[in-house]
């Protein structure tokens, strides 16, 4: 019961299923008994004698502190809607996050569907229903044609089909509507035959026109247009493939992409005239269930199964981005606006297109446990209470030469290791390594990515490459692809490219800072303290391997072992830069970015909702340097996990955590971290007088580049700089603030 009581007070009400309401001077020309009842005409007078319509009467005589008589109720409602500034109408609305909007009917006598904003914690959305457009289009065929002889039919499929489509494609691309509906159950049942696009033309007369023009009813019809408005939702997806291939006519393979549980990136190949007919026939390829709980080497997690399919849907345009300026806005607020840089995008390898997708069943209905779904459904409802987020990535990696000896890839330093040191001119001396950054470079611009800067970083062969800002999910793209690209640049140079998190003992680590800025930006005390809330069963998606935790450590520009957050200090998890624009510096390569994102955005979203305080006081120094009564002053009482398992603990026991990101998903996250971690515990233990850099299962145990460090007491493979980095700002003039 606490369970469910939990969720009915946290759990956003949407009105999905409304009209708008009638304006003022319209009220009087409806019967008001009909708010109680479906009833019209002489049957609405037996209403009185109903369950809802006694209920009803019991509730609002109640409410309106009247005697409970229709009449009565009838009579403080007028006084009621005399009140100023809609007063009862908000009353009305009190508690409703949003409503979605059936705006169908007649226009001339209710309120737009914006009107009700000023309802609503968050803008009302439009449902636009399909029978309302087919008979519009109707009555425009029914003026064209009104000189026909009676029982004359026309042919007019093909003409209406177009237009029909063309509506309903428009409203697709319209980010104020929020889905369709159709009546059909009412009007032929929902027998409905399965789609035919070769169906034969429908002749009508004159009459059926008239007729279909008032109330859409025809047996072959009205599935007809079902099937189109569904095939319509996904061809404005497809159609921006075609767009694609029209600007890179050289594209001949498609890879369609997914991040797992692991961080691995897994794909499908399609040549491009196969991706092509199956995705104009609506087909798509189906993928083992079991696809998110694979480990690395393909082991098949415990509770998973090699049974049934998931669905693999590429996502080529489906995403909005934050667009230009709005002026009528204090602060530097972006606009939601349909995106001009979708997942769609150039390969690292010549000829290939790269598309992010996501897992959906059978039926098309979207899974919970999808990582890149998880990230998207969060940005999503940050939306409806009107939150818009601007994310960047900060790409450390360190470069790694490869050589092969004794049968084995032995992975040593970089060409010019000596000199190497935070943005030091010395770190680019090596040719064949800035050949290598140029490469990179260059397929970033084919690729449409954003790279605002690069420059050498603290350890041998380390390098920062930083993203400009995207839309959530779009910058999580970028960030897939950027990788792939730098690996893929490295590995054709004969080099390695690593993002785990401490390649050398002594060496400064490896870290994958996310820099986060939203609006309104006054809401941020409420963001972090939701997100500090959290923070240590977030650390389970952020510091996601055992061996992500030689990195967290004190002093050394790393984020801290403790819990908090500091304007402009590097030592801290949270870096507060400037308005809400905010550095999280707890995070590395070895996570999945999407589920991290999603966890950080969940749990600062609820922060918001909760109207959480920010208890914990900004840290001006390193907290590891302070006595800890200036801690205690500070708010400062907690640290991060020691070790994953650790972290997967904090996880399991957060149930608002587990609430905000569905419980689904991160059960499945436990399931696979905890059986990988078993996996690794149970290899042969690393022992220090065989200490190389080595590559495990060809790659694939620690993510898109991860390596296990060892190092040769004989041979140092790479050169140690103690000190420390300061870091990078993102250009901080792109940011919200």
């Amino acid at each position: 019961m606490d369970a469910l009581i939990q969720a009915i007070e946290t759990t956003p009400i949407i009105d999905h299923h409304a009209h708008n309401l009638l304006l003022a001077s319209d009220l009087d020309d409806h019967d008001f008994m009909a708010v109680t009842s479906e009833a019209t005409g002489s049957a609405l007078k037996f209403a009185s004698s109903t369950l809802a319509h006694l209920r009803a009467l019991k509730q609002l005589s109640g409410i309106l502190k009247c005697e409970p008589t229709w009449d009565a109720v009838n009579g403080a409602l007028k006084v009621k809607r005399k009140e100023p500034d809609n007063a009862w109408a908000r009353k009305c609305f009190h508690g409703i996050e949003t409503v979605l909007i059936d705006d169908g009917l007649d226009p001339s006598s209710v309120y737009s569907y914006d009107w009700h904003d000023q309802l609503t914690r968050s803008k009302c959305k439009r449902i636009v229903r399909i029978e309302k457009v087919a008979e519009e289009i109707m009555t425009d065929q029914l003026e064209k044609h009104r000189g026909l002889a009676p029982g004359e039919r026309v042919n007019f499929q093909e003409q209406f089909i177009s237009r029909f489509t063309a509506t309903v494609e428009e409203a697709v691309s319209d980010p104020e509507v929020a889905g369709f509906k159709s009546v059909i159950c009412y009007r032929v049942g929902l027998k409905i035959p399965a789609f035919d696009g070769d169906a034969e033309v429908i002749p009508l007369s004159i009459e059926d026109l008239e007729k279909l023009s008032l109330r859409l009813e025809d047996e072959r019809l009205n599935p007809y247009l079902v099937h189109l408005t569904a095939k319509a939702s996904w061809t404005d997806n497809f159609a921006q493939l075609q767009r694609f291939l029209d600007q890179e006519p050289s594209v001949q393979f498609l890879r369609l992409q997914w991040l797992d549980y692991t961080n691995t990136l897994r794909l499908r190949i399609l040549p491009i005239k196969q991706a092509l007919r199956m995705f104009s026939e609506g087909r798509f390829i189906g993928i083992v269930e079991a696809v998110l709980g694979l480990l690395q080497p393909d082991i098949i997690c415990p509770g998973f199964s090699a049974t049934d399919e998931y669905t693999l849907y590429p996502q080529f345009g489906s995403t909005y981005t934050l667009g230009p300026s709005d002026p009528s806005f204090s602060f530097r607020r972006q606009v939601l606006t349909p995106t001009s840089e979708p997942g769609l995008r150039l390969g690292s390898r010549k000829g290939y297109a790269t598309v992010q997708c996501e897992f959906r069943k059978k039926n098309g209905e979207e899974l919970q446990v999808c990582p890149r779904t998880s990230l998207r459904k969060q940005v999503e409802k940050a939306g409806t209470h009107g939150v818009e987020f601007l994310v960047g990535y900060e790409i450390e990696v360190v470069f790694m030469s490869i050589e092969m000896k004794d049968g084995e890839f032995n992975y040593g330093g970089i060409p010019i290791d000596e000199g190497h040191a935070w943005s030091t001119a010395r770190a680019l001396h090596s040719d064949s390594l800035m050949d290598v950054m140029e490469t990179i470079f260059e397929k970033f611009e084919r690729a449409g990515l954003t790279l605002e800067q690069f420059h050498p970083e603290s350890s041998a062969g380390q390098f920062e490459f930083i993203l400009g800002p995207l839309s959530p999910v779009l910058a999580v793209d970028a960030l897939v692809a950027a990788k792939e690209i730098i690996q893929s640049a490295a590995a054709n140079a004969g080099m390695r490219a690593t993002l785990f998190p401490k390649p050398a003992p002594g060496a400064i680590g490896t870290g994958a800072h996310t820099h986060m800025s939203f609006t309104p930006a006054h809401h941020w005390e409420m963001f972090y303290a939701g997100v500090l809330k959290h923070l240590r069963a977030i650390s389970a998606f952020s510091y996601s391997n055992d061996a992500s935790y030689e990195r967290v450590a004190d002093g050394v520009w790393a984020g801290s072992t403790w819990i908090t957050w500091g304007t402009q200090n590097r030592e801290t998890p949270l870096r507060r830069i400037e308005g809400s624009h905010f550095e999280i510096r707890c995070v590395d390569g070895l996570s999945n970015p999407f589920l991290f994102l999603a966890a950080i955005i969940g749990a600062g979203v609820q922060g918001i909702l909760d109207q959480e305080p920010l208890e914990m006081k900004d840290c001006p120094n390193d907290p590891s340097t302070i006595t800890a009564k200036e801690r205690e002053e500070l708010g400062i009482t907690k640290q991060f996990p020691k070790s994953i398992s650790e972290a997967l603990g904090y996880l399991e026991a957060d149930e608002q955590l587990r609430h905000v990101l569905s419980n689904s998903a991160v059960e499945n996250y436990l399931a696979v971290k905890r059986a990988e971690s078993k996996m690794l515990q149970e290899m042969e233990p690393l022992v220090p007088e065989n200490i190389k850099l080595f590559e495990l299962m060809d790659n694939r145990l620690l993510g898109f580049s991860g390596v296990l460090a060892y190092h040769d007491h004989d041979k140092p493979l790479l050169a140690v700089n103690d000190v420390p980095s300061p870091g990078n700002d993102v250009g901080d003039t792109q940011w919200l603030k």
